[in-house]
């Protein structure tokens, strides 16, 4: 439903009533980030009911009105008049043009995120894969696993190699994904934005069941053994230990400290326990079972903190290449 006016919304109603050549003159001295905020604003003002414009136009009631303002269609040309007589009309237009995109892609992902997931299957099932990977990067990430899971294995793995390889979405891309929400955008002047697809489709393959991650995982290896790496190195756990071959774990235990090696393994369950031992000398053997066979007192607080270290120290490893394995499981 919508609400009254906000301070910020009232300020930048008040600067619309200012009149072109005051307003402007107030403009010249906001920076661009700021003036965008001001678009914004005004355009989010637009879709408030009348109501709560006129309560607000009431407050400003001892204030000579330069420009009448009772008219909120006329709001958007307005501001253009601000712009243009501030910042000159090429720069007026993108400023203007970037908000108003930036606020449609807004509304046109609330309307999809007020969608069901059946609904949403149905929009997308027949859409260009890059449609479906731009969705999955602009949906909150809990939609975008559930999302993700409908999928079939094989568009799974191709947008999953989509996602992680994405550093930048086109202006024709967006376009494209403007006309699939049916919704009135124009991306005439959009500059690129900035997306971190590795850290995408590594979020979702850790979200979903470890079943189908390995068969992801496995698919992705075979198509691009450098993108499963990248992935491999984002969301490597401590449960992934125990799917590291022989040749890892003798690395591991030749580089690892021996005391924090130890007790991590003091920590863990008899599988991995046995994983690495089986590739110690029997002097480590025998001095793991003399001194850290039995688990102690310890917090499970300090556990996953000796874990996490564990699991930054293999990832660098895996990052600089002296570690590596064909796949997880």
């Amino acid at each position: 439903m919508t609400t009254k006016l906000t301070g910020k919304e009232k300020s930048a109603l008040l600067l619309l009533s200012m009149g072109t050549e005051e307003a402007s003159q107030v403009l010249q001295y906001l920076s661009a980030s700021e003036i965008q905020i001001l678009i914004s604003t005004i355009l989010q003002i637009t879709k408030k009911e009348p109501k709560y414009i006129s309560v607000a136009l009431s407050e400003f009631k001892k204030i000579n009105y330069q420009q009448d303002i009772s008219n909120v269609n006329m709001y958007q040309d307005n501001l253009l008049s601000m712009l243009r007589k501030a910042l000159g009309h090429t720069d007026a237009i993108q400023l203007f043009d970037d908000a108003l995109a930036v606020q449609n892609k807004k509304d046109n992902l609330n309307i999809l995120n007020n969608l069901n997931l059946n609904e949403l299957m149905l929009l997308i099932k027949n859409e260009h894969i890059q449609i479906i990977v731009i969705l999955l990067i602009s949906i909150p990430h809990h939609r975008s696993v559930q999302l993700f899971e409908l999928l079939d294995s094989k568009m799974q793995i191709e947008v999953m190699l989509r996602i992680t390889k994405c550093n930048k979405i086109s202006r024709r891309v967006l376009i494209e994904f403007s006309k699939f929400i049916n919704q009135l955008l124009n991306f005439k002047h959009y500059s690129f934005q900035n997306i971190h697809g590795l850290q995408v489709s590594s979020e979702i393959l850790k979200s979903i069941k470890k079943s189908d991650q390995k068969k992801i995982l496995t698919e992705i290896y075979i198509c691009d053994k450098n993108i499963f790496h990248k992935i491999i190195v984002q969301i490597f756990s401590f449960e992934h230990i125990i799917d590291l071959d022989n040749i890892n774990i003798k690395f591991l235990i030749k580089n690892i400290n021996k005391e924090k090696l130890f007790f991590l393994l003091q920590y863990s369950d008899k599988t991995l326990q046995e994983k690495f031992l089986n590739l110690m000398t029997k002097v480590d053997v025998d001095l793991f079972y003399k001194n850290y066979s039995t688990k102690k007192n310890i917090s499970n607080s300090i556990i996953q903190q000796e874990r996490t270290e564990m699991v930054n120290l293999i990832k660098s490893y895996l990052d600089s290449k002296k570690m590596s394995f064909s796949m997880i499981g």
